[in-house]
């Protein structure tokens, strides 16, 4: 039976560690994807659609491009620093190092934002003018991205419980006598 725990400890152990590598990857992902939409959006055609008359189009520019860098800025801090935090916390666990549950509860509102961002992407597919290739291959990937999450949420769950039932399993060393 204790057997039977060690090699369960071991798989969720190594199931743990390829999710929180996953994630990190995610990660580093996100963020080039953020620059590369960053320095390919078309400023000019946005700023041309507003129309604004109390500004000029300069200013306009100018506001518009701040906007879109601050506001990709947070995302990318806010994005990148929880997965990294979720992947680095997942890595240490599954090499044995006690880790609060904060990562965990982090993964679990992870999760949720994915379950509302696949929901607005259904909910994109049912426009006429959309580009559903786009729309299904993001659909795809964060299907995907939220597997790998539950599954790393289901990994931290099982590790924990086994290794506490594994300690309470093996037998107390009596003191030393003298």
């Amino acid at each position: 039976m204790m057997e039977e725990k060690q090699r369960l400890l071991r798989k969720y152990s190594d199931t743990l560690m390829i999710c929180g590598i996953g994630q990190i990857v995610y990660g580093v992902w996100s963020f080039i994807l953020s620059i590369m939409m960053l320095l390919t959006t078309d400023i000019k055609s946005m700023i041309e659609e507003m129309g604004n008359e109390d500004m000029s189009v300069a200013e306009l520019y100018n506001f518009v491009f701040v906007f879109i860098c601050v506001f990709i800025g947070l995302m990318l801090v806010l994005d990148m620093g929880s997965r990294l935090y979720i992947g680095l916390s997942a890595r240490a666990e599954s090499m044995g190092k006690p880790k609060g549950k904060a990562y965990i509860v982090l993964s679990c509102i992870v999760v949720l934002n994915y379950t509302v961002t696949l929901g607005l992407l259904y909910w994109d597919l049912h426009i006429e003018d959309a580009d559903i290739i786009t729309i299904i291959i993001s659909i795809m990937i964060e299907l995907t991205s939220m597997l790998i999450m539950i599954d790393l949420i289901r990994s931290a769950i099982n590790i924990r419980k086994l290794r506490r039932e594994i300690s309470q399993e093996q037998p107390q060393e009596a003191p030393a006598v003298r």
